[in-house]
């Protein structure tokens, strides 16, 4: 009977990294978060205890929180860069002695503040990384609601962002 190797764990579960990375982690390019994903996963491989629970579960909660750590160093490290830019200020004028104004972050700010409550829970618990089958039980409502309200968000992103929305 053969052994089975880290490669060969990496190699199944290389669905898993793909469908973590596709849709978050958008301070990285595709291919470095795979490979992050690809290291999170080496980690879980190398951490892992029957304690746990499922591996699976494990491996994707450890992909999740690492690849979160990974994005937001890969966003600061980008708005350092915009700091620095000439770009990054409408006016010299205006830039030089002001404090830094991320206008994505303003932007986001505002949106969220226009939501309902409802609204900002279920925007919450998906970036926390919960599927829709969780956050219907956390919330003790119907999966179907919980995918109106995301349709419903998604045409208030739409709306509110404009084309700029990928």
């Amino acid at each position: 009977m053969r052994k089975v190797t880290e490669d060969d764990v990496l190699q199944y579960y290389l669905p898993l990294v793909q469908r973590e990375c596709k849709h978050a982690y958008k301070g990285l390019d595709w291919e470095d978060r795979v490979a992050e994903g690809n290291l999170a996963l080496l980690h879980a491989i190398r951490t892992y205890r029957t304690k746990h629970g499922y591996f699976k579960e494990y491996a994707a909660s450890e992909i999740r929180r690492i690849m979160q750590a990974q994005n937001g160093k890969a966003w600061s490290s980008r708005r350092l860069d915009s700091r620095f830019s000439l770009d990054a200020f409408s006016g010299i004028s205006t830039g030089i002695g002001a404090a830094y104004l991320d206008d994505s972050i303003v932007d986001v700010t505002w949106f969220m503040e226009s939501l309902a409550e409802m609204d900002k829970i279920v925007v919450c618990m998906l970036m926390e990384g919960m599927s829709i089958d969780s956050i219907s039980d956390k919330l003790v409502i119907s999966q179907s609601q919980v995918q109106g309200v995301i349709e419903d968000l998604k045409q208030k992103l739409l709306e509110y962002f404009g084309d700029s929305v990928e």
